[in-house]
């Protein structure tokens, strides 16, 4: 709650005064002794500013708080509140437009920036003076918790603070804090400080209103009079708390209980002095509860200080009913006793267990608290450590959700809470706070440790996948890895953060993919690899074209091959196109020829993507198409030169070209080998005796844009498309005929099929009944320049401006089997393949997503090695667990 009406006005017209001024720092700095009331200040302004157009947006740290002490998770809250801005709204997007971000491995400085500095720079100018935009942060102290491995995301904060001094005095920070001598060293500079004193009259007076405004409530719930207790008693109470307002709010709640006229005047009895001390009002509370009629027996004393232990130093809320308890040996009925006695302390929603202000736990571990009831925080988090190390060793177990199938996406976190304990969830997301500074290398937690990651590894990203969570594995893995003395430990854990960088996609939308998906695609060299292969069956195999077996492909063909070294790569003579792939086809021996921008012809074997032959390199610019006859003894190709060559494949000599009048866009030649036909960017289509190395009848100017297409139906019979939308049929005696309107890039004949390419996809059609056969093709990821079949028509061979070859097999009719992918099945650009319902399959990689074939796509040819992938339909869906050999 923020403060309550008429107390604290001075300082908030401090922090007005502030606001309203155009000279001074853009930062506001509020600081104070533990308990001195800065959280309820910061929460009043926000109260205040939330109902003018000032206020921006605001956080609060908490030291337990979980996610709420990461900097990440404080950006995320601002940018989401700044973006209900039209404008910050407009300039965020554009910014993640320009350049992607991966925020679980991008920096917080890196992630400022991007979500919160460049769209308010953008914005800084519809601000108007005396309207400024305001931001609250409060308990800056509190950032990264406990741990000391997390004073990093302190630093980061305030290096983010010092970069907005430097904002528009119209962007304007509010902070509060403890005076600690870090932070003061950093914002002292930059801001202008407001010190909450603790000694002040006004303070007095505030806290004197507060606790007779409480003790009416007090009264009014327990039947007692009206003068209960007399403004007199108030009044000292008041001047006891010397300021702190922390200890008149413990004060009310420690009153608040059955016999609170008792405990009150134990307090103004003076027998126990509790004046101007927060720890002699927390030995008083201890006392009270705990030491009324006699001393707490040895064993209680034991189990309060596990218990209470445990909440102290917990990074975040624990489940009230939380196994861990049991695990440390805490009974049920004393945790329920303690949570009684201390309710003035310990907050209890009826879930989470955790103290209302961290001056009490400062208080349990210094030598002010009563010495059987003290903590010891490395004793503490040691039995912590053992508890949650327990629970993930013994209690992490597979498919925890029985997940139904794995071609959907995870449920909802809130559907998987009847499967998972909380205090699985809470052992999986906090594991990392067991490793601190004072106990690194300790041989049990290390023992614990590498039994966890070489036995439950999969299991806790399963639990981490369903409760939405995997964004933060990653840093765990990195403190687990400073933390670790251990070399066999930190290899793993450099191959584990590997593996979530790379596979982050998959795991988080869908737990089965850990195994179905990223263990399939794990190097055999990881130690993942290594240490769970043998225990999953492999639901899809990948099959990696090595250097060795791309150079074997071509070993047998007549060319000259040149090797770098006997067993290196390739030398640079064989990385293939370096500019768009043009036209494409199929020799009759089997192998791929390809023209590019480049200005070159390259020739390539389909089955391990090496190339065969000495490129051709005969024409000035891009060649555009080829086209072979159908004996593969003579080639064809158009240039953007405007000219157009025939080649004697047999002899690899030039032997007639053709001289157009612009450029020539796309050629073909006859099954005989006798007649060339050519378009050009000057909408024509002209027709060449090849022996005569002349035209042999009028060219064809109907088409009225550019010729994209040609193709021989026999000897006499040709067909053109052009960018106008429309298909004709030419015979050489001279007539044409107009067939279809389709605006294509290419076609391909085979018999009475016509393969068509519409920007990156490829149909193929039944030119008789004019009824799709196959397709849509998906894989190219620009548009489709050129297509051809193959002799026997089982294999298509395509080229695209994403300058790649890829080879199709159109052998096997809709609804055969192809590798397990059923027809339809599409590759996203996020790496999942999906099924024609938009099922989930397989993910791939990045790495592997340029040069993989899979489905209907055979093979894929840009001058380097590649892969191909079939997945088992026994291991997917409803089967997916299978995937577990043990």
């Amino acid at each position: 709650p923020g403060c309550l009406e008429g107390t604290r006005e001075r300082i908030f017209r401090k922090i007005y005064s502030w606001l309203e001024s155009s000279d001074s720092p853009n930062i506001l700095w509020i600081k104070g002794f533990p308990g001195s009331g800065k959280s309820c200040i910061a929460r009043s302004v926000v109260e205040q500013l939330t109902v003018t157009p000032s206020f921006g947006s605001s956080f609060f740290f908490e030291r337990d708080g979980g996610t709420f002490t990461a900097p990440s998770t404080m950006l995320r809250s601002i940018a989401s509140d700044l973006s209900r801005r039209p404008l910050i709204m407009e300039a965020l997007v554009a910014e993640l437009e320009a350049r992607k971000i991966d925020f679980s491995t991008a920096s917080i400085n890196e992630q400022f920036v991007r979500l919160v500095e460049n769209p308010l720079r953008h914005f800084a100018h519809e601000l108007r003076e005396g309207n400024p935009l305001i931001i609250v942060l409060d308990a800056l102290d509190e950032c990264g918790g406990l741990g000391k491995f997390r004073r990093q995301d302190r630093d980061a904060v305030l290096a983010i603070i010092q970069r907005w001094s430097t904002f528009s005095p119209l962007l304007r920070l509010v902070v509060t804090s403890r005076d600690e001598t870090s932070i003061a060293e950093v914002l002292d500079p930059i801001s202008t400080p407001l010190a909450l004193k603790l000694d002040s009259q006004q303070a007095t007076r505030d806290i004197e209103e507060f606790l007779n405004a409480e003790f009416k409530r007090i009264a009014r719930n327990y039947h007692l009079p009206d003068s209960w207790p007399t403004r007199e008693e108030i009044r000292t109470l008041a001047k006891k708390a010397k300021g702190l307002f922390v200890w008149a709010a413990t004060l009310v709640k420690f009153v608040d209980q059955p016999r609170p006229q008792y405990v009150l005047q134990r307090i103004l009895r003076g027998d126990m002095d509790v004046e101007g001390d927060i720890t002699d009002l927390y030995e008083l509370i201890l006392r009270i509860s705990f030491y009324q009629d006699r001393q707490p027996s040895p064993e209680f004393v034991a189990e309060f200080n596990t218990f209470v232990g445990c909440i102290g130093t917990a990074s975040r809320p624990l489940e009230k009913d939380s196994a861990l308890f049991d695990i440390l040996g805490v009974q049920a009925e004393t945790a329920r006793f303690i949570c009684t006695q201390l309710r003035s302390v310990l907050m209890d929603d009826g879930k989470h267990l955790r103290f209302h202000h961290q001056s009490f736990v400062d208080f349990l571990i210094s030598n002010f608290c009563p010495l059987g009831f003290r903590i010891i925080p490395h004793d503490s988090r040691k039995k912590t450590s053992r508890a949650i190390f327990h629970l993930l060793n013994n209690r992490l177990r597979f498919d925890p959700c029985k997940i139904r199938t794995s071609r959907d996406s995870n449920p909802a976190p809130a559907a998987t809470t009847k499967y998972i304990p909380p205090e699985i969830y809470y052992a999986c997301k906090s594991w990392e706070d067991c490793l601190s500074e004072d106990n690194k290398g300790d041989a049990e937690i290390l023992s614990s440790l590498k039994t966890f990651f070489e036995t439950k590894f999969l299991y806790w990203l399963e639990v981490l996948s369903l409760g939405g969570e995997i964004p933060c594995a990653r840093n765990q893995l990195c403190y687990a890895a400073i933390w670790s003395t251990d070399c066999e430990l930190l290899k793993f854990l450099e191959d584990a953060i590997a593996f979530l960088e790379t596979f982050q996609e998959c795991i988080s939308k869908s737990a089965p993919h850990i195994y179905l998906s990223a263990m399939t695609f794990t190097p055999e060299t990881s130690k993942i690899h290594q240490i769970y292969s043998p225990l999953i069956r492999p639901c899809a195999t990948v099959k990696v074209q090595t250097a060795e077996s791309f150079r074997r492909g071509r070993s047998d063909i007549p060319a000259p091959i040149i090797y770098s070294a006997p067993d290196a790569e390739f030398a640079e003579e064989f990385e293939g196109h370096v500019d768009d792939i043009l036209s494409v086809l199929f020799t009759e021996d089997g192998y791929v020829a390809s023209a590019s921008y480049d200005a070159t012809i390259r020739f390539w074997d389909p089955t391990s993507g090496g190339p065969v032959l000495t490129p051709f390199t005969t024409h000035k610019k891009a060649v555009t198409s080829l086209a072979f006859a159908s004996d593969s003894k003579f080639l064809a190709s158009g240039s953007r030169d405007g000219t157009a060559s025939v080649w004697d494949m047999e002899t690899h000599k030039l032997l007639a070209t053709f001289a157009d009048e612009d450029v020539i866009t796309c050629v073909a030649i006859s099954p005989a080998g006798t007649l060339l036909v050519t378009g050009s960017k000057n909408k024509t289509v002209k027709f060449w005796d090849i022996s005569e190395e002349k035209e042999c009848r009028a060219a064809f100017r109907e088409h009225t844009d550019r010729v994209t297409a040609l193709a021989f139906l026999d000897d006499n019979d040709t067909l053109s498309g052009s960018l106008d939308g429309k298909i004709y049929r030419h015979h050489i005696s001279g007539h044409s005929e107009m067939l279809n309107s389709h605006q294509l890039q290419s076609v391909a004949v085979n018999g009475s099929r016509i393969a068509a390419a519409v920007g990156n996809r490829i149909q193929i059609w039944d030119i008789t009944s004019g009824k799709l056969i196959l397709g849509p093709f998906d894989g190219h990821r620009d548009v489709v320049t050129s297509m051809a079949f193959s002799e026997d028509g089982k294999r298509l061979v395509s080229g695209s401006m994403d300058r790649t070859v890829r080879i199709w097999n159109t052998g096997s009719e809709i609804g055969d089997p192809l590798g397990g992918f059923p027809e339809g099945s599409k590759i996203e650009s996020t790496g999942w393949i999906r099924g024609p319902k938009r099922d989930l399959i397989i993910w791939v990689p990045q790495s592997y997503r340029r040069r993989l074939c899979w489905g209907r796509a055979l093979t894929v040819i840009d001058g380097r090695p590649g892969a191909h992938i079939t997945v088992s339909e026994a291991l997917l869906g409803r089967r997916w667990y299978q995937c577990l050999a043990i």
